[in-house]
């Protein structure tokens, strides 16, 4: 597959100099940053850089047959949603380990043909391989989170996941990742509902659905960020956006309209599923016992 908007051209120090650049104006221009820097000896006109012109530059850098941008680089070429910043990523078809550079990680794996496509003339691995390498690298809430984002929007398929995890049988790392794949929900509403869900199941409570709509009595609707609905529990967390006062007011507002539809609403902060977990699980699991369920007391290790 290949999609054909061509890059901008990028200059490389190599060619610059064969083409008679004197060695002090490019170092003029990079101190008045005309050029920006954006692989050893690769550099870009201007400031800000494109994901695709920063996909390029790692691969041109590393100058191997068969090279693909991969991880998070890829993952912002096809607009997934990772953390900003770090390394660019490339990956090379074969075994023998390459040492890392400032602004490149090199990695080692199989690139079956599947899982490869070519944007604008860039090698850079396929939305569900990126996918499956972000769940083998990435902190877990932030590759779920990211899997959550591509199947909502329609990038992926499940299906599609599975098959390049296939590919990648025997690779380090793929058990954790196929876990972390299967248990994104695209439904979820944002990466601490995301977390929130997996530290529940972590501490072996049953799995609460995310974003559960509740009917209110003046006939308007709410959305739970999750929730047991057959046990009428709903759980609301606060991130730091809801410390300001317009988003405390409308919260408290919804809040009284799901309560007074008899529901049990529990609310936590992005500071209790973070550092204060085993209170909220505590809370989760007392609210559970109080409406006719008993607590799953064995926590169970998570392995993804």
């Amino acid at each position: 597959m290949e999609r054909n908007t061509p890059p901008a051209a990028l200059l490389t120090r190599a060619a610059a100099l064969r083409d008679g650049l004197d060695p002090d104006v490019l170092r003029a221009a990079l101190r008045r940053q005309e050029l920006q820097p954006l692989q050893r000896g690769v550099y870009h006109q201007g400031r800000g850089a494109p994901p695709l012109q920063r996909a390029r530059a790692a691969v041109l850098a590393v100058a191997e047959p068969g090279a693909a941008a991969s991880h998070t680089t890829a993952a912002r070429v096809h607009g997934l949603v990772v953390p900003e910043g770090g390394p660019e990523h490339v990956t090379l078809p074969r075994s023998e380990r390459r040492p890392h550079r400032d602004r490149l990680r090199l990695h080692t794996a199989r690139l079956h043909p599947a899982d490869l496509m070519k944007v604008a003339g860039v090698a850079v691995t396929a939305p569900a391989r990126t996918l499956v390498d972000l769940c083998r690298c990435l902190g877990r809430t932030d590759a779920v989170w990211a899997v959550e984002r591509a199947l909502a929007a329609g990038v992926v398929t499940a299906e599609h996941m599975e098959w390049a995890a296939i590919r990648l049988a025997r690779t380090p790392g793929i058990v954790m990742a196929r876990a972390r794949f299967r248990a994104a929900r695209p439904s979820s509403g944002s990466a601490l509902e995301t977390e929130a869900r997996l530290v529940i199941v972590d501490a072996g409570l049953p799995e609460p659905e995310p974003q559960v709509e509740v009917e209110l009595p003046n006939g308007r609707h709410a959305y739970l960020d999750l929730a047991y609905p057959d046990l009428g529990i709903g759980i609301e967390l606060d991130g730091r956006d809801h410390e300001r006062v317009d988003a405390l007011f409308h919260d408290r507002w919804r809040q009284n309209g799901v309560l007074s539809a008899e529901w049990m609403l529990l609310r936590f902060t992005w500071r209790d599923v973070r550092y204060d977990t085993a209170r909220m699980i505590d809370t989760i699991a007392r609210a559970r016992d109080g409406r006719g369920q008993s607590r799953i007391p064995s926590p169970r290790r998570p392995t993804y």
